[in-house]
């Protein structure tokens, strides 16, 4: 049987097919992986154009501010020794504006602070003075002729304000200058002045960017790019047109130039669309040297130089694919052919030989150490097991008629042994019937057939066993009643018994405890008068103690009295002597005349002072005489005051010493009260416990009755052999 599609077909189809999409797969993302590699490769590129132009333009604007640099430090030094004038300035500025770049090179002076005669040069413009005497010589060419004149005072302008605060130099941001020789992009450069720490002026040139503008707007980088220089205030230098110089970059990219300009890191903005051109813009910081100013470099690569170098790659990736799934499909086939559908046809071949009973043909193939080998291998498996089967099924039909024979004479046996297990259960239920209404006596007396009559001997053992159980268990009920009667009523008297002494112990605990309060009361009374004596009595010693001193004070008091009288009575004696002394000097001035007048006032004076003295000691002697008598009272009444004071601390310590005793023996009774107390409590305690114990016995006691009360009411719903004998007994003496 021929297939439209056969299996090789379909295994290079799929095969075709996996390694297409393979390819297709692995294309793409070496595709995309190569844009992306391209694209980082032209931007590295771009970047080092940028870092290249960057160079340039910093070599280029170093010429400039290095010679401006070094006139500023040379007319500093000039003036710092004094050997600089303004016709040295003017020629050096000369020679800096002879360069081809340099608009104008200029000075300006601060206010008469270059050399301090502004006053003598007003008006002298042939020195580069101002009306105003300033120092501020420019020299220009328009036309290519050099000219001087002394430029315009502006200190508040860019170029003079920035160098002259920041003390370093400076270029200003870009500007067009129009006059009658044409348009011109100008930056000025400037750089302080400094004499002696102190600045004395600004120097400076206008740089022509024009050229500058022009060369680098000619830069062709990548064939159709193109390069253009940002300021720092984001001003075009070198812009996409010529109206758009000095204007604002208002643009696609502005959030990437002012991280470029802020924070100097090299920007990159796609899709930037200039004259209906894409470009990817490369935004390159760089720092113009000692001008502390921050250019920006824009290089413009063209999206379709990346976009045509991938398209290379993508055409050189898909011919090779192409290639490829050709000749793999080719070798397939060709392999498939060979390995696959011939061997695949001859066990076809075999297998419909089979399939109509035809056994006698061997497996083709089966020599073969592939998957057709194990093919072929299992196919003659198949046909030695299908010839088994035929074997096979003559054997099953002889066995199936004699396992019919057999379940015909096992169906018989079982019908027997159904019958038998009938009477079993039938036999067995009604003894079980008599043993759920409590007969104990029933038993199986039937004769039962093989295993059955081990049960039939069990089942009456197992009856007999309860039985003589169920006996002993009455017997044993009986005598319990008997005991708990006995242990009920002893326990009833016992409670009674108890519960009056535990009354009587009540009342004593509760007469002790009242007693033992009561002493205790004393106790605590006698220890409070105690402490109360203690306390009088070291009262009474301080006190006895302070008399004794001030006994001691009134005697110092009386000797330091007898000590006044004396030196008093010395005073008295010296303002005697001093009287008598004055007297003598009063006579000796009356000697002396009028001379002597002075003196003899002054010897007057001096008996007077005398005279007072000893008058005033004489009250003192009588004062200090009645002062020592009544000390002397004070004394002897301070005595007999010690004296009572020793008696009456001699009777409060004998009092003390008896209080102790009192309050020593009432601590010891109410130790004993308090012992004698705890023990009686602790006995009533013990008695209250008994009574509870006795309580709970006897409802132990009856709840046990109960109990075996309710035992012995289950036990007496069995039916013994020696129960049916007594009642088999009455009823014949009744029948009697």
């Amino acid at each position: 049987m021929r297939t439209k599609w056969s299996l090789a077909l379909k295994l290079i189809a799929v095969t075709a097919t996996a390694i297409a999409v393979v390819l297709v797969l692995s294309n793409a993302v070496l595709v995309l992986v190569t844009k992306n590699r391209i694209e980082h490769l032209t931007i590295q590129q771009a970047k080092l154009e940028a870092a290249r132009l960057a160079n340039d333009i910093s070599a280029e604007m170093t010429a400039l501010s290095t010679p401006t640099s070094t006139m500023a430090a040379l007319i500093g030094q000039g003036r710092e020794k004094d050997y600089l004038d303004r016709a040295a300035v003017i020629d050096m500025l000369r020679a800096t504006a002879q360069a081809n770049i340099v608009f104008s090179s200029w000075f300006m002076e601060e206010p008469n602070a270059f050399d301090g005669r502004a006053v003598e040069f007003k008006g002298n413009t042939s020195l580069g003075s101002a009306t105003n005497g300033a120092f501020s010589p420019t020299w220009t060419k328009p036309g290519g002729t050099l000219s001087m004149a002394p430029v315009a005072l502006d200190y508040n302008a860019e170029y003079y304000r920035v160098a002259s605060k920041s003390r370093q130099g400076h270029l200003t941001e870009p500007y067009v200058w129009v006059d009658a020789h044409g348009t011109f992009l100008l930056s000025t450069i400037s750089y302080p002045v400094v004499s002696s720490d102190r600045l004395i002026g600004v120097t400076g040139m206008d740089v022509d960017l024009t050229a500058l503008s022009a060369k680098l707007g000619a830069q062709r980088p990548f064939g159709s790019g193109r390069v253009y220089v940002i300021s720092q205030a984001k001003q075009w230098i070198v812009a996409p047109s010529s109206d758009q110089t000095t204007r604002i970059y208002d643009e696609l990219g502005q959030k990437e130039l002012s991280e470029a300009i802020s924070e100097q890191t090299t920007g990159v903005v796609e899709d930037v669309e200039v004259a209906g051109v894409t470009y990817t813009r490369v935004l390159l910081p760089f720092e113009v040297p000692g001008l502390n100013t921050r250019w920006v470099v824009c290089v413009d690569v063209p999206t379709s130089v990346i976009a045509s170098a991938v398209n290379e790659q993508i055409t050189l990736m898909v011919s090779a694919g192409l290639f490829v799934v050709f000749i793999i499909a080719l070798v397939l086939f060709a392999t498939t052919r060979i390995m696959l559908a011939r061997p695949i046809g001859r066990l076809v071949k075999f297998v419909e030989v089979l399939a109509v009973g035809n056994y006698s043909d061997s497996s083709p193939d089966t020599r073969r150490s592939d998957e057709m080998g194990a093919v072929a291998t299992a196919l003659e498996k198949l046909r030695h097991a299908l010839i088994q089967g035929e074997r096979a099924e003559t054997e099953a039909t002889n066995v199936r008629e004699a396992n019919a024979r057999e379940r015909a004479t096992a169906e018989a046996a079982r019908a027997e042994a159904l019958e038998e297990q009938r009477l079993v259960v039938r036999v067995v239920g009604e003894a079980l019937k008599d043993l759920a209404h409590g007969d104990l006596t029933c038993r199986i007396h039937e004769e039962f057939r093989g295993e059955y009559t081990e049960l039939r001997v069990n089942f009456n053992s197992a009856l007999s066993s309860l039985e003589e159980t169920i006996r002993m268990v009455g017997r044993g009920v009986n005598h319990i009643n008997a005991g708990i009667e006995e242990i009920s009523s002893s326990a009833t008297d016992l409670a009674r018994r108890t519960e009056m002494q535990a009354v009587g112990l009540e009342e004593s605990a509760a007469a002790m405890a009242e007693l033992t309060e009561q002493v205790l009361a004393s106790a605590t009374r006698a220890s409070a008068a105690a402490t109360s004596v203690s306390a009088a009595t070291i009262d009474a010693v301080a006190t006895g103690d302070i008399v004794g001193c001030a006994v001691h004070s009134m005697e110092s008091i009386s000797q330091s009295s007898l000590e006044i009288t004396r030196i008093t009575g010395i005073i008295d004696e010296i303002a005697f002597q001093t009287n008598l002394l004055a007297l003598n000097a009063g006579v000796e001035a009356a000697r002396a005349g009028d001379a002597g007048k002075g003196f003899a006032v002054v010897a007057q004076e001096v008996r007077e002072l005398a005279q007072r003295s000893a008058a005033a000691a004489k009250d003192i002697k009588v004062l200090i005489s009645s002062s020592a008598k009544q000390v002397q009272e004070g004394v002897g009444l301070v005595g007999q005051a010690g004296h009572a004071l020793s008696r009456i601390t001699a009777q409060i310590t004998a009092i003390n010493e008896n209080v102790k005793q009192i309050s020593v023996v009432a601590d010891e009774q109410s130790v004993g009260l308090k012992s004698i107390s705890g023990s009686i409590n602790q006995m009533d305690q013990v008695t209250q416990q008994n009574a509870a114990m006795v309580e709970e016995t006897t409802a132990a006691s009856v709840s046990l009755r109960d109990e075996a009360r309710l035992l012995s009411e289950a036990v007496s719903r069995f039916n013994l052999s020696e129960n049916r004998g007594k009642e088999e007994a009455i009823q014949q003496r009744r029948v009697a």
